[in-house]
Order: C-alpha cells, then structure tokens, then sequence
C-alpha cells in the first residue's frame, strides 16, 4: 500500500510549516497464495509467513509450486529465474533437503520479500 499525508507543524511565534510525505509498506510485495504438488505446505500458507517446509516421498521427483502475487505489479523468481504469478512452476528434487527460493518484488526493485520452502524428498525405502 501507498500511504500520503501531510504533516504541519506551527512554531511558537506562529509559523506554519507543511510537508507532504508518502511512504509505501510491503503488503504489495507478498503472495496471494502459495501451493505445493504434490504434498502439503507446513505450516499452511499466511500471507505473514515467508518460511515453508514440506516432506515428499521417494517416488516423487519433481513437485509444481504454484505462487500468486498479492500485487500483479510485482515481479516474481523462483530460485533466481522469472517466473509468472498462478502458473504452476516444475522443481525437480534431489534426494534429501531441497530449498527453494522465492523472491517478490515491487517492480521498480525499491522492495523484496523473500520467501523460502524447504522440501525433503524421502530415501527410497
């Protein structure tokens, strides 16, 4: 969100001063939402969240995370390459922990968000 206001300050010997101020938060740089498949986020997705973990089994060798900007202004990378907000995005997994990296950002670059999931691909049993 953008915020404007205007501040005034009035001195003693009557002296008014007036600025015009904005500032922006960073509820534009965030997921809408944030899915895994298969298998589940833990915790679920919170838009307040930026830290996810998942366990998958053997089997699985790739999973698709699908990420949806809050801001459809903002820019999107998965592990450093672009990606596109709702398309479901194709992450091959090793055996054992894998991070990936998401990054939001405003799309003049003054704001980013980092989000992480940490998805562990079981060993073959």
């Amino acid at each position: 969100m953008v915020y404007h206001f205007r501040l005034v300050v009035v001195s003693s010997g009557g002296t008014v001063k007036g600025e015009d101020m904005t500032f922006t938060t960073g509820s534009r740089c965030t997921l809408a939402s944030l899915t895994l498949d298969p298998g589940a986020l833990v915790p679920a997705f919170d838009a307040t969240k930026f830290d996810y973990g998942a366990t998958v089994p053997f089997a699985t060798e790739r999973i698709t995370l699908t990420p949806v900007l809050a801001d459809a202004s903002a820019t999107l990378t998965i592990n450093g390459t672009a990606a596109t907000s709702g398309a479901a995005a194709p992450i091959d997994l090793a055996v054992g922990p894998n991070n990936i990296a998401l990054r939001v950002a405003l799309a003049d670059g003054s704001l980013a968000r980092d989000y992480t999931v940490a998805v562990t691909r079981l060993p073959e049993m």
